[in-house]
């Protein structure tokens, strides 16, 4: 028969080991913001809507894969102050997600359509 282990007790006086030391920057580290994704995205408004950002005002119901930039153009003046219902509109991508999630617009890419 093999010897029996004999368990180990730790004396609770004894100095617990060194832990080693960690770096402590100078100064607190700062969360870098995401830089917002560029380009636009095309929605239709649900609502009567006032963008924030610069925007374009398409032609068409909807675009479609096919269509090129030329079809969307710059707002009149009227466009500007408030934008109807119904009417597709390209909006910055970080706009366009905020309206849908609000439910005040819709996807009208092809995906969407």
């Amino acid at each position: 028969m093999p010897p029996m282990k004999t368990a180990k007790f730790i004396d609770p006086d004894a100095p617990l080991p060194d832990a080693p030391e960690v770096a402590k920057p100078d100064q607190p580290t700062r969360l870098v913001p995401v830089e917002k994704e560029s380009g636009m995205f095309p929605v239709k408004l649900a609502k009567n809507y006032r963008p924030v950002d610069a925007f374009f005002v398409w032609e068409e119901e909807a675009p479609s894969m096919e269509d090129s930039p030329m079809r969307r153009r710059q707002p009149t003046g009227e466009e500007r102050a408030k934008v109807k219902a119904g009417n597709v509109i390209d909006l910055p991508v970080d706009e366009a997600r905020r309206l849908m999630k609000l439910k005040l617009a819709e996807r009208a890419d092809a995906l969407g359509v």
